[in-house]
């Protein structure tokens, strides 16, 4: 097989993977812009935290309906539709409307990022060709931590840029409007999942989409020939979910996925520049440590899953995780009853961020 591929392969690629970056602009955005809404807004820690939390929720379902989505609309017309929500949701937010539009402004971008959590994983590995599909994968986590990267950099210059809230707070909200415009005017033009389309019978479009991104004639008959296969092998009795071997394997992805989002990254990546704020330490050390780390060690994270396996790589996480958690919170029960951060000593602050980094 050929194994040179034409630039729309990459143009397809990259335009679905906006929906990464994306879900990393969306929670990556209170970090470094929440102070900002609580001065526009009022807000107290309470209420900061409910426009913060009210993201999840609307991901959770967003995430709920995107089979729904994916399987009746389509892969394509999915992508639309969450890029759209994110570009409406956005724009609006931008121009300061009453806190409960804001707050449902917050909900419908947790929506679209439930949706393109589920949908962009599935259109590149539908799309992609094979034997660079698990590369082209691994661009959705990657363009996440990218977003979470670009977000706390933008809002911090853009704080002290503008120092007027209620002129700086819309200009954070903009950056998100002109990425979901890309990816909005970019899904617009990508070709459906060829899978999808035989799915619904519709072969010779699934075909002209091959052609596209494909070299040869043989190419294009054998991704036409692995799709039908593959859709043929497919077995659509419900009786298979009952099967021991099959629920064990549902409940070790559920599990691994639920501990994923409980381990505490999700706490430093909202809230790192306030926790460091509680120990002392501000500046852009306190507002761009997390971030910076976070997308710098996806790379090598990309590298090491192949080289070592995802077992081996999962353990290493949780351990580190188990360790820098605990650190963490020694540390802050050491410096708990200090009332004034300038008193707190250099040797706990150094093991937070050391903790923090790791």
């Amino acid at each position: 097989m050929n194994t040179g591929y034409k630039t729309i392969v990459f143009f397809i690629c990259g335009t679905a993977a906006l929906g990464g970056l994306l879900f990393g602009l969306d929670q990556g955005f209170i970090a470094n812009s929440l102070q900002t809404i609580q001065k526009v807004y009022g807000l107290d820690t309470r209420g900061a935290e409910h426009y913060s939390a009210i993201l999840a929720i609307g991901g959770v379902i967003g995430a709920l309906l995107s089979g729904l989505f994916a399987r009746f609309l389509g892969r394509k017309k999915s992508l639309v539709l969450s890029g759209f929500i994110f570009c409406s949701a956005s724009l609006i937010s931008a121009f300061l409307p009453p806190m409960a539009i804001l707050s449902s402004c917050r909900f419908f971008l947790g929506f679209a990022v439930g949706i393109a959590s589920f949908i962009v994983p599935l259109y590149l590995s539908e799309t992609a060709p094979a034997s660079i599909r698990g590369a082209m994968g691994t661009l959705f986590q990657l363009f996440i931590t990218i977003g979470i990267f670009l977000i706390s950099l933008t809002n911090v210059f853009i704080a002290k840029w503008i120092v007027s809230p209620e002129k700086s707070l819309p200009l954070m909200f903009a950056v998100i409007v002109i990425f979901a415009a890309l990816m909005l005017l970019g899904s617009l033009i990508l070709p459906e999942s060829p899978r999808w389309l035989i799915l619904k019978g519709r072969r010779e479009q699934a075909i002209a989409v091959l052609q596209k991104t494909l070299n040869t004639p043989d190419d294009v008959h054998r991704g036409i020939k692995e799709i039908e296969e593959t859709l043929g092998n497919q077995s659509v009795n419900i009786g298979i979910v009952f099967k021991g071997y099959f629920i064990k394997i549902m409940i070790v992805g559920i599990f691994l996925q639920m501990f994923q989002q409980l381990v505490g990254i999700n706490v430093m990546i909202y809230y790192a520049p306030t926790i460091f704020g509680y120990a002392g330490m501000k500046g852009i050390i306190a507002m761009m440590t997390v971030p910076t780390v976070n997308m710098l060690f996806t790379f090598p994270a990309i590298w090491l899953v192949e080289k070592w396996g995802r077992k081996k790589l999962l353990y290493v996480g949780a351990l580190c995780m188990l360790l820098t958690m605990v650190s963490a919170g020694v540390v802050f029960s050491m410096i708990g009853s200090q009332s004034d951060p300038a008193m707190i000593g250099t040797a706990p602050k150094t093991v937070l961020l050391v903790a923090v980094i790791f």
